[in-house]
């Protein structure tokens, strides 16, 4: 096998120190070098290589949506990497849809956010925060989604395949009988060790924090404090949709039906806990009117007119453990592990 000499892996720590003091469009230049030459010395063998962007903090909504549209026009898996702990505002959106405040992703990407938060300007018009097309690859690392306004997917709506990981979705609102103030999913979804938290649903909504319409799969995640006026604070799983809840926590959420979770299509959920969450009608942790499967998950401290742990109107098996609900453990067709 030909192996690279080591001084021109050595030059490549070079270029890295002169990033430090280049000019943000230099630095970005320099940084996509690197990455190229780093893969053709490592490999011995010249090939398709990441693209990293670097966005600088002061180059703010302006330059993240440039390093968007410049990732959508490659055919390489990029890279986008944020300023540590750095607030991008965004005061107008940047798509080609209004309803979009970055550009929409069509290719594959990566945003690394160290820590950075996206967020909307108080006095901007509505809108989402991110938009991932049909063709798009979006893995969303380490990234806090803020404050988007849209009637669908306010913090983001993803019509491809959408990774989170290590992020938090905050604080984003839908209206007009909207449905998933944090994330709307019509593609395929995975969150993993991230946080989904205070996400409204509002005019009729429903999802506050999640609304699944395709394929969905959480892991070691947190579902909390998010409101829908309709069906399902936490997550909506709708229709011929799949969810599967590994190992996460859905608490304090709050709807008219089904606090936690409403669920119409088919729900696997496995070690998992749903706690205090309410419903002002049926199903204060969990409305079931599809397929369910619980495997050693806990529903407790739940309240609701009727379910106060499970309003059960289609079918649940496997084994959970129901206990201190309020006003009844389970409601409407027998579920196992309730007393």
């Amino acid at each position: 096998m030909f192996t690279r000499p080591v001084p021109a892996l050595a030059s490549l720590a070079a270029l890295g120190a002169c990033l430090i003091s280049a000019p943000p469009a230099v630095a970005a230049s320099a940084s996509r070098l690197a990455a190229v030459a780093q893969n053709h010395f490592a490999t011995g063998s010249p090939r398709v290589a990441q693209t990293i962007i670097a966005v600088p903090c002061n180059a703010g909504e302006n330059g993240l949506s440039a390093a968007i549209a410049t990732a959508n026009g490659t055919t390489e898996s990029d890279i986008i990497s944020l300023a540590r702990g750095c607030t991008y505002t965004l005061t107008t959106n940047h798509g080609v849809d209004d309803a979009d405040g970055l550009p929409a992703i069509t290719g594959t990407l990566t945003i690394d956010g160290n820590g950075a938060t996206v967020t909307r300007s108080d006095s901007a018009n509505a809108f989402r925060i991110l938009h991932i097309s049909p063709s798009g690859k979006l893995t969303l690392r380490n990234t806090n989604i803020s404050n988007g306004r849209a009637d669908v997917g306010a913090g983001i709506a993803n019509e491809g395949t959408l990774g989170v990981q290590t992020s938090k979705i905050l604080d984003n609102t839908s209206g007009g009988s909207g449905q998933g103030a944090g994330i709307y999913n019509n593609g395929n979804l995975t969150v993993t060790a991230s946080t989904v938290d205070n996400n409204f649903a509002n005019s009729g909504g429903q999802g506050g924090g999640i609304y699944n319409n395709a394929t969905a799969t959480l892991t070691a995640s947190t579902i909390s404090n998010n409101t829908a006026s309709a069906g399902a604070g936490g997550i909506l799983n709708s229709n011929a949709a799949t969810l599967t809840v590994r190992a996460s926590v859905i608490y304090n959420n709050e709807a008219a039906n089904g606090g936690g979770i409403f669920n119409l299509g088919t729900l696997v959920m496995e070690a998992g806990t749903v706690r205090n969450n309410s419903a002002r009608i049926l199903g204060g942790g969990i409305s079931n009117s599809g397929t369910a499967v619980l495997r050693g998950t806990t529903i407790r401290n739940n309240i609701a007119r009727n379910g106060g742990g499970i309003s059960n109107e289609g079918s649940v098996t496997g084994q959970a453990f129901i206990r201190n609900n309020d006003p009844d453990n389970c409601f409407g067709n027998p579920v196992p592990g309730c007393s």
